[in-house]
């Protein structure tokens, strides 16, 4: 599996009414997360770049431009970085026996033209990212990945990306997604809201009275053969995993985020738009 090199996650506040959020945290900037979920009562390790992996498996009318498509996966966190550089899981804050899992069970799309051997493809708006955090490590299966105490739900705003179904055995396509937050649980979320470095503010209390959003660019995916476990777990799961046509395809995910924010409401478009042409800017460059 490749390893990727993430460009932004960007949360997004805004007041929902009155003024504008007065953050004006950027890209990047320091972030924590409490794996016990007991808030600033431990000191947080600044993080910018949290790394995951994820199996996923769509299923789709066809491949040309107009076919539209279901998708379905989990993903797993797999580490923590600070300005490239490995936070090891013992250090306070982040904990040493913990999971952060996440699965989707009601992705929807349409796929673009194909250009060359790229099809693009968007997301319909509303599909969900449900993350939870557990004490045992088994999100290895849905069951495992959704078994944990629910501390984050995600809805998709606007999504687009690409994918080469001629291509198997390298890099297939990318995808970027711009995530409202719908809930939030207190003490494990936090940002550096006074730019000092250190993490500050528990998330929960800004999502009370803004609008929040999460964009993550980048993600890195890879169509491959399944095991007959991963295979059975899906269909089992989701009634979703038996690939019937050349659009009906398991992929490997990799990625990572970090995060910022922005402090006008008028910037969530342009914001979303900004992830979306970082991504593809970033990929020719590494091309």
């Amino acid at each position: 599996m490749k390893t990727l090199q993430m460009t932004a996650l960007a949360i997004a506040l805004t007041a929902v009414a009155g003024q504008a959020s007065a953050y004006n945290l950027t890209f990047n900037d320091n972030w924590g997360f409490n794996s016990t979920g007991a808030g600033l009562a431990t000191a947080l390790q600044p993080i910018d770049e949290m790394t995951y992996l994820g199996v996923s498996y769509t299923e789709s009318t066809g491949t040309s431009a107009g076919s539209t498509f279901k998708d379905v996966g989990r993903i797993g966190a797999t580490g923590f970085q600070n300005d490239a550089s490995v936070i090891p899981a013992g250090v306070s804050g982040l904990g040493i026996s913990y999971e952060l899992s996440a699965t989707f069970l009601n992705w929807t799309g349409t796929y673009g033209p194909t250009t060359g051997n790229n099809t693009t493809f968007s997301f319909d708006a509303g599909g969900t990212l449900n993350i939870f955090k557990d004490n045992v490590l088994d999100n290895t299966s849905f069951a495992g990945a959704g078994n944990g105490t629910p501390i984050m739900t995600l809805s998709i705003l606007v999504g687009t990306g690409n994918i080469n179904f001629g291509n198997p055995a390298g890099l297939d396509g990318n995808i970027d997604i711009l995530f409202n937050v719908d809930s939030v649980a207190a003490g494990y979320w936090f940002l550096d809201t006074d730019a000092d470095g250190a993490p500050d503010t528990d998330v929960a209390t800004l999502l009370g009275n803004n609008t929040m959003t999460v964009g993550l660019t980048d993600s890195n995916n890879n169509i491959f053969t399944p095991s007959a476990a991963v295979a059975a777990d899906f269909i089992a799961t989701t009634g979703l995993g038996n690939p019937t046509g050349a659009g009906d395809i398991y992929t490997t995910n990799d990625g990572s985020f970090t995060l910022g924010t922005v402090p006008e409401p008028g910037t969530l478009a342009l914001l979303g738009l900004g992830l979306l042409g970082l991504g593809a800017a970033t990929r020719r460059r590494q091309a």
